[in-house]
């Protein structure tokens, strides 16, 4: 059935991150209820329909198969467990029987899912076992699993190995998504205490937060789970591809958060008021961003190949004579003079230590400042300019250049001011960090609440960069009149705007002082009229995704699957 190469998918879908594909699938419309999928071999098929985790697991008039049996003997002999074991043995227990489902979930599903996206080992593994062919040994009992699931309109003979493969798959990630729910859950609760030294305004507060941050989970996840295309939730798209795939636009926040679990750990977090449930919520939502790095992105960009723009419309790159890249070359101008600044930042603090404590501080904002607002208002009004009169490309051309020296020599300025804006809010920093004497635990929550923030900054950054490339990290829509029709989407996914602070703020809680706050304020007030004046101003800079709603189709729309003839 398979070739030693996977074949590829003979229709497109919108290149997004994978975490595209675990948001709730968007509604059918009203009329259509029949959902088509394709497998990588060509063969379109009917999707049936497919009761919810829910549904099977605890409606005690559903047939249930082993596996379901299994899950609920786990799920409630867990729940036993946490009433019968004494404190000390229970808080040991759920930590081992978190890790050790966290560990199934992430690395455990992870490796099946590189090992399905990289050669389709799964369906290869059981179509040379024959596992779903009348006349094997395994037949009866695989039938038995995947009948106890389904309804009437499934048939296991006719359907795809793809589809009965990942149906199998499904039953797996229930069994551990589920445990390892409530492993977790026990584990938070094990550990759970109520301080004799908090108020009552403070543990409302807390609780409140807390409470509210785990129903908005809960509310997310059941709404998933319970859609009629949940086949999305559990990686779907690793075995088939459905014309309801729920693709939207790229969005390094979302997949920052991604399925949404991370809230609930940190709701969980706020209710116990313990700091071993916050080392295990941020082990948890590490090995989550950590599972879409290396299982969910790889595949992404393995099945679709960044397929925009489309082959049809020239790249934007072709313009560029080359990709620049934010990697250090000394054989490049533009680098050195970046690597120069930088070095005189670096010689200059020694020098101005000379001054007094305040001067110093007052030089040090000042300097940072300094920079800041050319990043935003200056460049900002470059942009400005060069939408309106084309003043930067008119000034090139006028001394014999092109559009391309233009955007080369802009993104050059825009490369020194980016990195001259993240140094001087470090050095800043660095001057008005002490290290603490005493490591007391509201120290500790400071110093893990900043170093998080500057971890979301730097994965904000790493998406924003991949998914808009240097075309749009550079601003290269202002530049060049043939722009393909997709939306750039920065104030989205660009770690330079409003959440793209996060690395600021994370500084300035570690620092704590008012020097660091003025900047972050001074930096979110000029974001904000960077984003009112050139972003989100229409006469400055139409978006794109308005354009092509009248002119062209949008380039996240993704083509329909054509039944097949025999359905």
């Amino acid at each position: 059935m398979y070739a030693e190469h996977p074949t590829e998918y003979t229709f497109q879908t919108s290149p997004v991150l994978m975490h595209s594909c675990l948001l709730p699938p968007t509604q059918p419309e009203k009329g259509s209820h029949i959902t088509y999928a394709k497998t990588p071999t060509g063969q379109a098929f009917k999707l049936p329909y497919i009761p919810d985790v829910f549904t099977t697991l605890f409606d005690p008039e559903v047939d249930k198969s082993i596996v379901e049996y299994l899950t609920l003997c786990t799920f409630f002999g867990q729940i036993s467990l946490f009433f019968i074991l004494e404190d000390a043995v229970r808080q040991s227990f759920f930590i081992y029987s978190f890790l050790f489902w966290r560990s199934l979930h992430h690395l455990g599903i992870g490796l099946l899912l590189r090992y399905q996206s990289r050669d389709h080992g799964l369906v290869r593994f059981l179509n040379e076992r024959r596992w779903f062919s009348e006349g094997s040994a395994q037949h009866p009992f695989i039938l038995s699993i995947l009948r106890s699931k389904m309804g009437e309109d499934y048939s296991c003979e006719e359907s795809p190995i793809e589809f009965n493969t990942w149906l199998l798959f499904r039953q797996l990630v229930d069994l551990v998504v589920v445990n390892d729910f409530f492993s977790y859950v026990c584990f938070a609760l094990s550990f759970f205490r109520i301080s004799s030294e908090s108020t009552i305004f403070a543990l409302a507060l807390r609780w409140g937060i807390g409470v509210g941050l785990i129903l908005f989970q809960l509310r997310i996840q059941i709404n998933i789970h319970s859609s009629p295309e949940n086949h999305s939730v559990y990686w779907g798209c690793f075995f088939f591809q459905s014309d309801k795939t729920p693709f939207s636009q790229p969005n390094s926040w979302a997949s920052l958060f991604d399925t949404i679990g991370c809230v609930g750990y940190y709701g969980m977090t706020l209710i116990t008021s313990s700091y071993t449930v916050l080392w295990g919520s941020l082990l948890a939502h590490v090995t989550q961003l950590l599972f879409i790095l290396f299982v969910e992105n790889p595949h992404t960009a393995r099945e679709h190949r960044r397929k925009y723009p489309s082959p049809t419309d020239p790249s934007p790159q072709s313009h560029l004579g080359g990709q620049t890249v934010l990697v250090l070359d000394l054989f490049r101008s533009a680098d050195i003079f970046v690597l120069l600044i930088v070095v005189y930042c670096a010689i200059l603090t020694p020098i101005v230590a000379t001054l007094s404590a305040s001067a110093l501080n007052w030089f040090l904002v000042v300097h940072c400042l300094a920079w800041k607002l050319f990043h935003s208002c200056g460049l900002g009004a470059i942009l400005y300019l060069q939408r309106k009169r084309r003043f930067w490309i008119n000034h090139f051309v006028a001394f014999g250049g092109g559009v391309r020296d233009a955007f080369e020599n802009w993104s050059n300025i825009y490369q020194l001011s980016l990195s001259m804006a993240y140094v001087s809010v470090l050095i800043v920093a660095l001057n008005g960090y002490t290290v603490p004497t005493e490591w007391s635990s509201s120290i500790l929550l400071q110093h893990l609440l900043g170093l998080f923030l500057l971890f979301m900054h730097l994965w904000m950054a790493a998406n924003a960069f991949e998914l808009m490339g240097s075309y749009g990290w550079f601003y290269g829509d202002f530049f060049f009149d043939k722009s393909p029709e997709f939306a750039i989407h920065r104030l989205n996914v660009d770690a330079d705007t409003f959440k793209g602070q996060a690395a600021a703020l994370g500084l300035s809680i570690l620092v704590n002082n008012c020097w660091m706050y003025s900047i972050v304020v001074v930096s979110l007030v000029a974001n904000g009229i960077f984003i009112l004046w050139i972003e989100g101003n229409p006469s400055v800079h139409p978006h794109p995704r308005s354009r092509s709603r009248s002119h062209s189709p949008s380039p996240f729309h993704t083509p329909s699957i054509q039944p097949p003839q025999n359905i």
